[in-house]
């Protein structure tokens, strides 16, 4: 099966956030790279809101990401992305850059990049989660047609700094 792997943000790290000049956005780059032997065609993410029940979520993101089935399927969703789906789900369509042969490991290493705004990529049917852990589910299909699922979590940090005045 192909591996996914996220090299930004850094597991464990505050990711960098660019922000726009009024304050209208706040933009994280999500990067990492896919590796296989023959390769892989093409990626997709979907943000899962807390705010669908905790149970059958994953499934959920599972049985949308199973309607793209082509890599037409997969190009037409890239001039959409991300598209929201009336559960609430948002989907991202990602595009891989050109594989490489990893270090004559017998593997093709292909890197990719997207943008997820902190303060308009996260509101669900009227709900703002801007402030809630963002949790992922991703499809990785290699060119053969076997695919990969993988979940990631970005999570929020909710709790406001304690100050101690220096005696």
């Amino acid at each position: 099966a192909p591996i996914l792997l996220i090299t930004s943000p850094a597991n464990n790290t505050i990711p960098a956030v660019t922000m726009a000049s009024d304050n209208s956005s706040a933009t994280v780059t999500i990067s990492g790279e896919a590796l296989d032997s023959v390769g892989c065609t093409y990626l997709e993410f979907v943000w899962v809101p807390d705010t669908i029940a905790a149970s059958g979520k994953t499934s959920l993101a599972k049985e949308l990401l199973s309607t793209i089935t082509s890599e037409q399927d997969h190009t037409a969703l890239l001039s959409a992305s991300p598209k929201t789906y009336d559960s609430g789900l948002k989907l991202w369509a990602v595009s891989l850059g050109e594989a490489s042969l990893y270090e004559n490991s017998g593997l093709y290493k292909q890197d990719f990049s997207f943008d997820v705004d902190l303060f308009n990529d996260f509101i669900c049917s009227g709900i703002n989660e801007k402030a809630s852990d963002k949790s992922f589910v991703a499809k990785l299909t290699r060119k053969d047609g076997n695919v990969t699922y993988a979940e990631y979590k970005l999570l929020a940090d909710t709790d406001l700094p304690t100050i101690v005045p220096l005696s």
